[in-house]
């Protein structure tokens, strides 16, 4: 009798142990989906410290380290998950960090299991694939012809002048839906300021295949009607080689920085200009003049 009764006491415990670490999970799995991500690294290393072994929340943790910027300790958590568990989450995570962090030994040895999982878009992986390889001076096994895309050549054999011909074509004209520069902006000139102005500790720092720039530069563009305040600038990692500059009206301002411009050379006093001569032109069609 007695001892039954003990086993009911434990069954209790165990209950209630289960019901604690639940109430728990779903406590960090909402923050979590809420992109709270420091208070999920403090719930989470509360959590691990009674449950070391749970990948997904370690798996949890880890990204919020990557978003915090504390990429040592997210390294360690999953190299960690590694040891007990392959899933995808952990191997996906794992190759945006090694890549991110510049460590592309790494991220080549795990490459295959990645493309394997088709976590993540097999097109992106072949342009991470090309870069990684061309910066560690390794043999490509790929194709690369006019038949590839305008990304994958440009990072293979890159060439600025096709970069602005890119961003004339895509950029210059109205479409709805798609952003357009400002008829007025003198595009050479941009595209100069901002090579010459790439702040690499300002990279948007999230999974991104390439590197990415927000610079907040006033009426630069617009998207139908909205105007936009900013420009996104795609490079090649570890580069200054642009692949697109496009305007935008929403940004995550913890990546904006500013650049030095001279408005008068950005908007190439175009405006003024076109302003004189339609009253040129009105004044000798009011008199008849050729």
């Amino acid at each position: 009798m007695f001892d039954n009764i003990f086993d009911c006491g434990d069954n209790m415990n165990n209950y209630y142990d289960m019901s604690k670490k639940r109430s728990m999970y779903l406590k960090i799995k909402n923050l979590y989906k809420d992109k709270k991500y420091g208070t999920v690294e403090r719930e989470a290393t509360k959590f691990l410290e009674q449950y070391p072994n749970d990948v997904l929340i370690r798996f949890m943790r880890a990204k919020s380290y990557r978003k915090l910027n504390r990429f040592d300790e997210a390294l360690y958590d999953l190299e960690y998950n590694l040891n007990i568990d392959t899933g995808d989450h952990t191997i996906t995570e794992l190759f945006f960090l090694y890549y991110y962090l510049n460590m592309y030994e790494e991220a080549l040895k795990i490459l295959p299991s990645v493309y394997k999982r088709k976590s993540i878009n097999a097109h992106s992986l072949v342009i991470a694939e090309i870069i990684m390889k061309i910066q560690l001076g390794k043999e490509l096994n790929i194709k690369i012809n006019s038949d590839c895309n305008y990304i994958i050549r440009q990072i293979y054999n890159y060439n600025s002048d096709i970069t602005l011909e890119h961003i004339r074509n895509n950029h210059t004209q109205t479409n709805e839906n798609e952003c357009c520069f400002d008829k007025n902006v003198d595009l050479d000139y941009l595209f100069e300021l901002v090579k010459n102005n790439l702040k690499n500790e300002n990279k948007v720092n999230k999974a991104e295949i390439l590197e990415i720039h927000y610079i907040g530069i006033s009426n630069v563009g617009y998207i139908n009607n909205d105007i936009c305040n900013y420009i996104k600038v795609v490079v090649t990692p570890n580069t200054t080689n642009i692949l697109n500059i496009y305007p935008i009206n929403e940004v995550d301002y913890n990546y904006v920085y500013n650049i030095e411009c001279d408005y008068n050379k950005l908007f190439n006093n175009k405006k003024d200009k076109t302003k004189k001569l339609t009253q040129i032109d009105k004044f000798n069609n009011r008199y008849k003049r050729v």
